[in-house]
């Protein structure tokens, strides 16, 4: 951490989760792929809301993303919102992960459904509800995945547009880094 804060071209360097996985359409068998995270997305019909589920030691400790007054002018947007409202309900607080799992995958709505994972904490920080470096720092350490914008001049492009390296962590070891260069922005 202390060489890539060194580095000049190094913005900011962000959690990202570990478990990079999108699934539509979850079902008892493929929703296990979250195991490894703390942090469940559930989008319904692609809305930019979704509900997320934290998970502490396996045990469900808040739900969040779920309005109780939808308030989007879009109805397709007020009928989604509706529908994660009701699936938070069916997530008791307290209960373990196998039963939120199940509430997932058996909740019915015409709605298509993709689950996701999220890195439980970071919002505070990007609603600057936690604004301390030291409590940044602490969940950048705990996360085994971190991205940040810079190191252009490794691409192979002369002035790219786009440079985002991630670090994947394996048991504290650097095991994989990866580099995403563009010349041009990609829209």
């Amino acid at each position: 951490m202390v060489k890539i804060e060194r580095l000049t071209t190094v913005m900011s360097v962000e959690p990202i989760s570990a478990v990079d996985v999108q699934l539509e359409k979850p079902t008892v068998e493929s929703i296990h792929a979250l195991d490894a995270s703390d942090g469940v997305l559930v989008w319904l019909d692609h809305q930019p809301f979704p509900l997320r589920v934290e998970l502490q030691n396996n045990v469900v400790v808040r739900t969040w993303g779920a309005d109780s007054k939808c308030m989007a002018s879009s109805p397709r947007m007020n009928v989604a919102c509706a529908e994660i409202k009701r699936l938070n309900d069916a997530i008791p607080i307290g209960g373990l992960r196998g039963d939120a799992y199940k509430a997932i995958v058996g909740f019915r709505t015409p709605l298509p459904m993709t689950i996701g994972a999220f890195v439980v904490g970071l919002q505070d920080f990007r609603t600057g509800a936690n604004g301390s470096e030291q409590d940044y720092r602490r969940l950048i350490l705990t996360n085994d995945s971190w991205r940040f914008e810079g190191l252009k001049e490794l691409s192979k492009y002369d002035k790219p547009f786009y440079s985002t390296v991630t670090l994947y962590f394996d048991h504290g070891h650097l095991s994989r880094i990866t580099h995403f260069s563009a010349p041009n922005e990609v829209l």
